[in-house]
């Protein structure tokens, strides 16, 4: 099989969505890690991969793909036999994809900004809004875990690695996850798997 090359920085990026996901798919892949302080991403050849100067992206079989939701997506609609995904017409497509969605923005983008102000800018002001902002979102995604291992289908899914990673970024953004009991139960389960701590991801500053 030929191995998925992945473009990305660091292994805190959202690269590492596609790692965990290539990992728990048992898929080979080899690392292509860019320069960000020498902007490498910025111009060609990387721009032919991903125009929008982002990582990660990553070339396979003569194709290339950007966006590691969409290429979590794929690779795991390409290998259905895992299951992290149901086929189209599948009872609970329209659950797991809903959860994998909410995750890569609305979820997403909260993480973010916390882990953001926090560190990559810090701005005690900003981070305490970015905080104020998430504990919201944290609060439902708790609620609706009561009683649940995983988000959807009762079984692990590519959302969960989306929540994962999510969460990961949260904690590293100054959310104590403890504050949450179903949330940090359900952090430390998924976290656990062996594809998650092959990534890299669950490792190092701030977990």
């Amino acid at each position: 099989m030929t191995p998925i090359t992945l473009h990305s920085f660091i292994r805190f990026d959202r690269g590492a969505r596609v790692r965990w996901t290539a990992l728990e798919l048992g898929l080979p892949i080899v690392e292509q890690k860019l320069d960000f302080r020498d902007g490498e991403h910025k111009r060609e050849p990387y721009l032919t991969l991903n125009p929008n100067a982002v990582v990660p992206a990553i070339e396979f079989d003569g194709q290339t793909m950007f966006d590691s939701t969409a290429i979590c997506l794929h690779l795991c609609e390409q290998h259905p036999e895992a299951g992290l995904m149901p086929r189209h017409g599948e009872p609970g497509r329209t659950e797991a994809l809903s959860w994998l969605m909410h995750m890569a923005t609305s979820v997403d983008r909260v993480c973010f900004d916390a882990f953001s102000a926090k560190v990559l800018a810090p701005d005690p002001v900003a981070h305490a809004a970015a905080i104020e902002r998430a504990q919201p979102v944290v609060a439902k995604i708790d609620r609706h875990l009561l009683n649940r291992e995983y988000l959807a289908l009762e079984r692990f899914t590519l959302a969960d690695i989306l929540a994962g990673y999510d969460l990961g970024t949260l904690k590293r953004g100054g959310l104590p996850l403890e504050e949450y009991p179903a949330v940090a139960a359900y952090y430390q389960r998924v976290t656990a798997r062996p594809a998650a701590q092959a990534s890299g991801f669950f490792s190092g500053y701030g977990l």
